[in-house]
């Protein structure tokens, strides 16, 4: 091969890198923007949204987005975890892969007092899509092991725990207010000594 034809396939690989690594940069720059939307926009709905720190990386073939103590509440129920990490392919930002694991936190408004239920999970992983105004429109997740601890009350366990949720395109008002289809299947379900079946 000659010299001009290698210098030929090195400037255009050069051209090539270049041209990824500007199209990462701007990708990864659209979802710290989209992110700070939806925060923004849901605590101007009244939803609290906080994290302890928050960084992206996964260059060059993904964008992932690590979340280090992420909490999110509304007016009837408030969940923390300990970290959270999100991956988006550079060129679809609608569709991501989720991860988290460890011990989480869910405080739940009943009538005039607060259940607390503490989730532990050896690991969760899982895909998301969004709609266009960045809301979750569907997701699925897997679990290997779940237990799930009322305070000072029951603990239940939950092996190769699957979840399926999504938002109807043109969902049916329903006098509940039902808004999010869920389907689920669990291994080895695990319950308290004092209840035989659900």
């Amino acid at each position: 091969m000659s010299l001009r034809r290698l210098l030929v396939i090195a400037a255009a690989l050069t051209l090539l890198i270049g041209f990824w690594s500007a199209g990462w940069f701007y990708a990864a720059d659209q979802a710290r923007k989209r992110m700070a939307a939806w925060m923004e926009a849901q605590q101007a709905a009244g939803n609290i949204v906080t994290y302890d720190m928050l960084e992206i990386s996964g260059f060059p073939f993904h964008v992932v987005v690590a979340i280090n103590g992420p909490a999110y509440g509304t007016p009837t129920y408030r969940w923390q975890g300990i970290s959270l990490s999100l991956a988006f392919q550079p060129w679809n930002l609608h569709r991501f892969g989720f991860r988290t694991a460890g011990a989480h936190r869910l405080d739940v408004a009943t009538g005039n007092k607060i259940e607390t239920v503490h989730l532990t999970m050896e690991q969760v992983t899982g895909t998301g899509s969004l709609d266009m105004a960045g809301n979750m429109s569907a997701f699925e997740s897997e679990s290997r092991t779940l237990s799930v601890a009322v305070e000072q009350g029951p603990v239940y366990g939950f092996n190769n725990l699957r979840i399926e949720g999504r938002v109807p395109i043109n969902p049916i008002p329903k006098p509940d207010g039902t808004s999010l289809e869920l389907a689920f299947a669990a291994d080895q379900i695990a319950l308290p000594a004092d209840q035989a079946i659900l």
